[in-house]
């Protein structure tokens, strides 16, 4: 059956974070990853789901794929039990397309290391890996307690004091991505 695509609808929500936390079991991932990512682009208003996703369909009301253009780069996520069926392709299809009429000189992927399926596809249609990041957590119930060194002091930040020297630190640290747009 081919795959359908259409803008994600309110009702979609609750079955497009179920397609993420499967995609996220699959992959590997911390619980919520990819949730807490679409979920904070959605909020944040630099992203609208009515023009900057899709879902994939196969007829059926819940879906089996999702993408998504974020100013950083692509996503998507096909359910694991679908995957090998033109999804995938479709999305990336989708993403290049809609990346190319907003005018964006090249694609970026956003894809979790463990997500075999993904990474062929991607490789078979001409990309390369270009940079990897990793997440690090830890529970803070367990932690050990960290004595700051000598001449450091932790302090809350104050928006009119450090507004300049925090946003400068922030340039400096990131202005080596790949990535990276100043703000």
């Amino acid at each position: 059956m081919p795959v359908e695509l259409r803008a994600p609808a309110s009702p979609d929500r609750d079955a497009i974070l179920d397609l993420l936390a499967a995609r996220e079991e699959a992959d590997e991932l911390e619980p919520r990853e990819w949730q807490d990512m679409v979920l904070g682009y959605w909020r944040d208003g630099t992203f609208d789901p009515a023009s900057d996703a899709v879902v994939a369909g196969d007829g059926e009301r819940t879906p089996i794929g999702f993408a998504a253009l974020f100013e950083p780069g692509g996503f998507a996520a096909v359910h694991p039990a679908r995957e090998r069926e033109g999804v995938g392709t479709t999305l990336l299809a989708w993403l290049e397309r809609y990346g190319r009429e907003r005018g964006r000189p090249r694609h970026r992927q956003m894809l979790a290391e463990r997500n075999a399926s993904g990474q062929s596809l991607l490789k078979g249609a001409g990309y390369r890996h270009v940079r990897s990041y990793i997440r690090m957590n830890r529970w803070l119930e367990t932690a050990a307690r960290v004595n700051t060194p000598v001449g450091i002091e932790l302090r809350a930040p104050d928006a009119e004091r450090d507004a300049g020297s925090l946003h400068e630190l922030n340039e400096r640290a990131f202005a080596d991505n790949l990535d990276y747009q100043p703000h």
